[in-house]
């Protein structure tokens, strides 16, 4: 149902379904269920980033410590694979609404996981997270687009607009679940818990690796008991299930008419859809991926927590988030007056900036902390909806295999960074490693601006319709 939107004009005959015009208020109901869609992942993904907060931040009564970046990296490498196949298939053939509600259930699993918190437990989880994860955001992407889609049919709005605005809502809701599972976690836990010594401040900053932090996995970390830790997966496994409930009850389903044709050949076409632009886009999508598990895996542990402790990072987590979530809202309304193309360049700046500081600064100021956290928040909030908006429209018609791609390469960026982690790499040479894969992004990011434009021009020259400043400089 959705066309080529142009600055100059549609070459796609879009046509208004009437079953969008019938009913109560069909503005409430878009409202009603991007409302559904929020609080849904807003609970789950609370309560999954908190329960990751507390196995990262805490070591038992008895001294025992699970690192969850194994679990992340499995989740991230599973996630690459099901992107590559999952998606689609299971979209057309379990419907959009139940793939929804079914593949949050193993984010309830993985948080179940952590009553007995060892690996042998956890990697099943994380295996079974990353196959559901790519079809949920799959899905989750597609309703935003078929939402976007209902409103510029019914109040004739700019698509690429209205892309932007709601997938802006959505990540401002979205991302401040940082703040909610912290102050959870802070009211249930920190208020009575007992930190234990930090580390040595001379393996902090550029010199922190996994292997530094390894060594004193119980310095700098809280301590809590059994009784605590089982209290608080209790919580979060709890708001998990309401908030699934509510997303089967309340939200709507998708007509199957609207779903593509599944054949024997859906599960490869993640693949054959690839295209020029799509291409163009790749190393930007890994960057998003990178950008995020950066601050979570890097920049918290090596800058925040081994220099400041946790307390101080509960704080740190609360601004990011806060930043995060404002940032989202404003550059999708943003959307309507900026371009797009200087939105994101001003977010890679950010991101340009803080890496930069990092490396000529050894170990910044508290202060200097602070800044770097508030920029790569607003940059964080800035990267996902627009990104998510650009393979909103960027192939009309395949927008499954499109978010298929954008977690498939996210998940790349993802695994590159719990990766480096894991292998005992230090900050510096991490950021060294990341500096050139966030200049190359932007840099095919403008080359595939410049190849949209082309395309776009090539269609509008095949439907003989010239540009708006073409006929008035021809009047």
């Amino acid at each position: 149902s959705s066309g080529i939107n142009a600055e100059y004009g549609d070459c796609v005959e879009e046509v208004v379904d009437e079953k969008y015009r019938r009913g109560r208020g069909p503005k409430y109901t878009i409202r009603f269920n991007l409302s559904v869609l929020c609080a849904t992942f807003l609970g789950v993904f609370t309560s999954y980033q908190a329960t990751c907060t507390l196995q990262s931040s805490g070591v038992t009564s008895d001294g025992s410590y699970v690192n969850f970046t194994i679990p992340q990296l499995v989740t991230y490498t599973t996630l690459i694979l099901s992107s590559a196949f999952l998606p689609e298939y299971v979209i057309t053939r379990f419907g959009m609404k139940t793939t929804l509600v079914l593949c949050q259930i193993p984010y309830c699993l993985y948080i179940s996981a952590f009553y007995y918190p060892h690996l042998g437990v956890t990697i099943p989880a994380s295996v079974l997270l990353g196959l559901s994860a790519a079809p949920l955001w799959t899905a989750k992407c597609w309703y935003l687009c078929y939402l976007s889609e209902r409103y510029t049919l019914l109040f004739k709005t700019n698509l690429s607009h209205t892309y932007s605005i709601l997938f802006g809502l959505f990540f401002a809701v979205f991302l401040t679940t940082g703040v909610w599972g912290k102050l959870i976690y802070y009211f249930a836990f920190i208020a009575s818990a007992r930190s234990l010594p930090l580390i040595d401040h001379s393996k902090c900053g550029l010199n922190f690796s996994y292997t530094t932090g390894a060594d004193a996995t119980t310095e700098g970390f809280i301590s809590w008991g059994i009784g605590t830790r089982l209290n608080l997966i209790s919580i979060y496994l709890s708001i998990a299930l309401v908030s699934i409930l509510l997303l089967a009850v309340y939200i709507d389903g998708i007509d199957r008419a609207e779903y593509p044709i599944p054949t024997s050949e859906s599960l490869l076409r993640v693949v054959r859809s690839l295209n020029l632009r799509q291409i163009l886009l790749v190393p930007l999508t890994v960057w998003s991926g990178i950008e995020q598990s950066f601050f979570a895996a890097i920049f918290a542990e090596a800058f925040i927590v081994c220099s400041y402790g946790y307390g101080k990072y509960g704080l740190m987590l609360i601004i990011y988030s806060g930043t995060a979530s404002i940032a989202s809202l404003v550059s999708g309304v943003a959307r309507v007056w900026v371009a797009q193309k200087l939105i994101l360049s001003f977010a890679a700046t950010l991101n340009l900036a803080v890496l930069i500081l990092l490396l000529v600064w050894h170990l910044p100021s508290y202060s200097a902390i602070v800044g770097c956290v508030v920029l790569w928040g607003v940059a964080q909030g800035i990267w996902q909806p627009q990104i998510g908006a650009l393979y909103a429209e960027l192939n009309p018609g395949e927008q499954i295999a499109s978010f298929s791609h954008y977690r498939l390469w996210e998940s790349v960026g993802y695994t590159l960074i719990f990766g480096l982690k894991v292998g005992g790499v230090p900050v510096g040479s991490v950021i060294l490693t990341t500096l050139p894969l966030l200049v190359a992004g932007l840099i095919c990011y403008f080359l595939f601006v410049f190849v949209a434009w082309k395309y776009q021009q090539r269609i509008l020259d095949d439907c003989g319709i010239q540009p708006k400043n073409q006929l008035n400089n021809e009047q």
